[in-house]
């Protein structure tokens, strides 16, 4: 059943209308009886404060290129001086910015962010560059137009160097987007790894540490420390364009035209500094020793010399200089140089040389073993001495004794050459083994077992045979040993000589030669034996002289020579 309302005229509608008028009229009675009273403070602020007072807002500041936008919990004061509570920042200028601060406060122009401040910053494409704080409490960040000034240090996450900056007060950052601060500023990686920190008196940077330039630096890497003038901070890497010092933990110290290293995001790259002209020293067993390079790695696993790298160190008294288009020294494991260099050992490749004294090598590769000293040289092999020349296969040694596998064939500086299979250099002397060594001249030709070279003495200590060289054609010759000096050739023991028509045996035979090498006489000694057409006999000495070919006894004698001679 549907209600039915009283019509407009009914007495109820008056009744309810006069009554709402008496129930306000009772009510305003009420508090106006009551009289005035206090009003509460709001969050801890008097409600008489000057200026407005308001809860959660924006405000937005232009400059230039950037546009600061400050979220705010609370606000209040004049419009010249402001106070926000609970601030959030957004400041973009290409890169974006954003800071959360408790407290900002601005003064005229200037704005004052309260600490501790959190920062972030946002490359144009979205990558997180990096973040920070200035995590002292009290005024830390002062802005004005687009310009910070810190009022605390700042501790920086550089997100692609994967490391962290810590800046002293004082630091500046303009409109333009560059961060000045004196230092000393730190840098520290997040993780462990090859470069341990940086120091600089001085930096000049843009946003979050991606490039700049460091004054006044100290590098901590983990084999040594590197200082310089200055230092470049580029994407992916850390560059010294200036002259720096350095010093590693393996003992080399020296100074350098210039360098770079991997920044830590790229990996820790194997060329850990990377070093032009390089010029190094070090004490080793013997005294100082030195390296000049136009070009060093310096890694991990050791140094990697590369354009005319030069490595000086004292060898018994004397200098050892090893010359090459690339050495590398390998001090630990790493993959930057080959791998089946052993650690402690030291290569040097593209046609090497070895020098000390007057004894040169040149290969195209040696190899040291740096706490033996000794090396070895790979085929083919060039060697230069006071001696001569020579030239042959793979070899091995120190300072005086070396052997080297042939073929060998080594020129005479004072005449003549030498084949073999074999060679041994002694201190100044130089043996030749083979089957046979071949001695050669240009009027002579012996070979045997082994040749020695000393000096000017040419020694055949296991035997020999061969040819001389003579105006009535070559001689034949055989011994047990023999030698060359000067202008004399000495065969000892079973000795023969065949010339054209005779034959001479003795204990002893001695070949005088004159200038040009050409053969004078022959003088036989001790149980000498004379065939052919210059005599038959036996006797005690006898002189051949090569113009006449006429043969002379001396001593006592049996037979008689064909001219009737005794």
């Amino acid at each position: 059943m549907t209600p039915r309302w009283p019509g407009n005229q009914a007495a109820a509608w008056r009744i309810l209308g006069l009554g709402a008028l008496a129930g306000a009229a009772g009510i305003t009675a009420l508090f106006v009886g009551r009289g005035p009273r206090p009003l509460r403070a709001a969050e801890d602020r008097s409600l008489f404060a000057p200026g407005p007072q308001g809860l959660r807002g924006t405000l937005t500041e232009a400059f230039g290129r950037g546009r600061l936008t400050l979220a705010y919990d609370t606000i209040e004061g004049s419009q010249d001086h402001v106070t926000l509570g609970g601030l959030q920042a957004r400041l973009e200028e290409g890169t974006l910015w954003r800071v959360v601060a408790p407290r900002a406060v601005r003064a005229g122009e200037n704005w004052t962010l309260e600490g501790p401040v959190a920062l972030e910053a946002v490359g144009a494409g979205g990558e997180a560059l990096g973040h920070g704080a200035v995590p002292a409490e009290g005024p830390a960040l002062r802005w004005a137009a687009g310009a910070w000034e810190g009022l605390g240090p700042l501790e920086w996450t550089d997100q692609a160097g994967k490391g962290v900056w810590s800046v002293p007060a004082g630091w500046r950052r303009d409109a333009s987007g560059t961060l000045t601060a004196g230092g000393p500023v730190r840098w520290r990686p997040l993780q462990a790894g090859d470069i341990l920190g940086l120091e600089a008196a001085r930096v000049e940077s843009n946003a979050g540490f991606q490039d700049g330039l460091l004054e006044g630096v100290k590098a901590s890497l983990a084999e040594g420390t590197v200082e310089a003038r200055l230092c470049r901070l580029s994407a992916g890497w850390i560059q010294w364009p200036a002259p720096l010092a350095f010093r590693r933990r393996d003992g080399w110290s020296g100074t350098a035209s210039g360098g770079r290293a991997p920044r830590p995001d790229q990996g820790l790259a194997p060329g850990l500094l990377e070093l032009r002209d390089l010029v190094a020293a070090r004490l080793g067993p013997e005294g100082e020793e030195s390296l000049r390079a136009r070009s060093a790695r310096w890694t991990p696993a050791g140094l990697r010399l590369e354009g005319q790298a030069t490595w000086e160190q004292p060898l018994q008294g004397i200098i050892a200089k090893l010359e090459s288009p690339r050495i590398m020294m390998r001090d630990a494991e790493g993959d930057d140089l080959p791998s089946d260099l052993p650690r402690g050992e030291a290569w040097a490749e593209g046609q090497a040389v070895l020098t000390w004294g007057s004894r040169v090598l040149n290969s195209p590769r040696i190899r040291m073993a740096r706490e033996r000293r000794t090396w070895e040289v790979d085929a083919p092999v060039y060697g230069r001495s006071a001696e001569g020349t020579f030239t042959a296969g793979r070899g091995k040694g120190g300072a005086r004794n070396w052997t080297f596998e042939g073929p060998v064939q080594a020129s005479l500086l004072n005449g003549g050459t030498l084949r073999g299979q074999r060679l041994l250099w002694e201190g100044e002397s130089w043996i030749l083994s083979g089957q046979p060594a071949v001695w050669t001249r240009l009027r002579e030709r012996l070979s045997g077992l082994k040749v020695v070279k000393t000096g000017e003495v040419l020694a055949f200590p296991e035997g020999l045979s061969g040819q001389l060289r003579a105006s009535e054609g070559d001689l034949s010759l055989r011994a047990d040993r023999g030698e060359s000096r000067g202008d004399r050739i000495l065969l000892r023991g079973r000795v023969e000589c065949d010339g054209l028509g005779w034959q001479v045996a003795a204990d002893a035979l001695t070949f005088e030669l004159a200038p040009g090498r050409v053969l004078r006489r022959i003088l036989a000694t001790g149980s000498v034996t004379l065939r052919g057409r210059m005599g038959e006999g036996r006797g005690e000495a006898l002189e051949v002289d090569q113009a006449t070919q006429q043969a002379r006894w001396q001593g006592r004698v049996r037979g008689l020579s064909q001219d009737g001679g005794k």
